[in-house]
């Protein structure tokens, strides 16, 4: 639609322009069916209200002194009656039911509304007395149309109504198409909005409310438009990262356990295939990460089946609960393990327990052991990596600190998101920003919490707290 440069018509305006024509209209229709009301009367189709009064007060003085002069004095359309003072009818065009019903009517009060019509009292010179009926209604003077329509004012009036809803109906029906065409831009934006298909440029509406709308509405497709590419751009980056970490630790892995398994078969000392036996656990444990990594992959792709038999394995374990103590030990045996290559020191200080920790055994080593792991990663070599275990009232506290940089204030804030790695001071070409983030989702998944801080005089400080039962 091209821009509407004209000025643009208000809301308000239309509906006070729209009540201002239908007025003149009802104005209009009411001066036309008088018009033609008064053309008849002129014409002398109809009769004017009070014709028949007129006409009985012009004739009063002949039917007072005269004879039987009624029938041809009155208006046709009048009946009467001749009554003796006594009540006895003696001539006129009422009916034997009427008749008496009529004197004692009249006797008993002044002339008044009897049947639905006035009537006048005349007293004659003879003794007698005339009760002559008129109506004060407009009649028609052809006795035809006068059976048909008796009130001649209720045909016109009726006249009036009709012309009145068919033309109001019509002008209703004009201005309602003059709003559709222009709410039908406005509909036909907003579906396009809600069906996401937002390539279409602003329209216009020469009705300022309209195109008030019109202009949010494309405002909100803009900022849909930006939402939805950056998301897209967010997804695309994550599968990028996800991907291109599956894929190149795929290849040392396959390096790394085919030389230990050769290792293994040979005979060698001890010690040698101890940290044999330490290589293959892990690469074990990294396999497994691998498999986690890969239905992440197909969850972004809308492809990650939950009943798979992928995520059933992962789901099985033995205990939902599992002893804190034996545990604390196999992770102080594999960050020994760890530090080695660093040449680390590991300090592990661990109270007595007989707490058992709510969760599944091999997610909450999961969380840990990404802590610990990552406390290896930012400690220098040679340095020492402190890790506390201690009861705090209903958790299980343990709190890993290192020799390294330390948080930013923004690392501390964000450090927990995934693929964050705006922390300059602890990111590293080999770390992707998901070991934080893998921890405090099972912390939130066990009813447990993270927190992080920086250690005086030392590095980063990350705590784990297990609720335990």
């Amino acid at each position: 639609m091209e821009r509407i440069k004209r000025k643009k018509k208000r809301l308000y305006a239309m509906f006070i322009s729209f009540l201002f024509r239908f007025g003149i209209l009802a104005i209009g229709l009411a001066g036309l069916t008088a018009v033609i009301y008064m053309v008849t009367v002129h014409a002398g189709v109809v009769r004017l209200p009070s014709y028949e009064l007129d006409k009985i007060t012009r004739a009063e003085g002949e039917i007072r002194s005269g004879g039987q002069v009624e029938e041809k004095l009155l208006p046709d359309t009048c009946r009467y009656g001749v009554f003796e003072k006594d009540g006895t009818y003696v001539y006129g065009n009422l009916s034997k039911e009427e008749q008496e019903g009529l004197w004692k009517s009249q006797m008993q009060s002044s002339p008044a509304l009897i049947y639905g019509s006035y009537w006048k009292v005349i007293e004659k010179e003879n003794g007698l007395t005339a009760l002559v009926e008129y109506q004060v209604i407009a009649k028609f003077s052809n006795p035809f149309l006068r059976s048909v329509f008796p009130n001649a004012e209720l045909l016109f009036v009726g006249a009036y109504f009709l012309m009145f809803f068919g033309t109001a109906v019509a002008l209703a029906k004009r201005q309602g198409k003059y709003l559709q065409k222009r709410l039908n831009v406005l509909k036909e934006t907003a579906e396009r909005v809600e069906r996401e298909d937002l390539d279409f440029e602003r329209e216009y509406s020469d009705i300022q409310e309209v195109d008030h709308v019109l202009g949010a509405l494309y405002q909100m497709k803009e900022a849909l438009q930006k939402s939805l590419k950056e998301q897209w751009d967010i997804k695309r980056q994550k599968e990028d990262q996800i991907a291109s970490l599956a894929h190149d630790i795929k290849t040392p892995l396959t390096i790394i356990r085919g030389n230990t398994e050769l290792l293994l078969e040979e005979e060698t000392e001890e010690e040698k295939r101890e940290w044999d036996q330490e290589i293959l656990d892990n690469v074990r444990e990294i396999e497994r990460y691998l498999q986690i990594l890969q239905r992440t992959i197909r969850q972004f792709d809308g492809e990650l089946n939950r009943g798979s038999k992928d995520g059933q394995e992962e789901k099985k374990e033995e205990e939902k609960n599992f002893p804190a103590s034996s545990w604390i030990q196999e992770i102080c045996e594999r960050a020994q393990a760890l530090g080695r290559m660093k040449k680390l020191q590991i300090c592990c200080k661990a109270a007595d327990t007989d707490k058992m920790v709510y969760g599944r055994k091999e997610e909450c080593s999961r969380a840990l052991w990404n802590i610990v792991s990552n406390g290896v990663d930012f400690s220098p070599l040679g340095g020492e990596l402190l890790i506390e275990i201690k009861e705090s009232g209903e958790f299980l506290a343990v709190t890993v600190t290192d020799d390294g940089p330390g948080f930013t204030k923004e690392g501390l804030a964000h450090a927990t998101e995934q693929f964050y790695q705006a922390d300059k001071s602890r990111t590293r070409k080999d770390h992707y920003g998901m070991g934080l983030y893998i921890a405090s989702e099972i912390m939130k998944e066990y009813k447990g919490f993270l927190q992080l801080e920086n250690a005086e005089g030392r590095g980063g400080k990350v705590s784990l707290y297990f609720r335990c039962v």
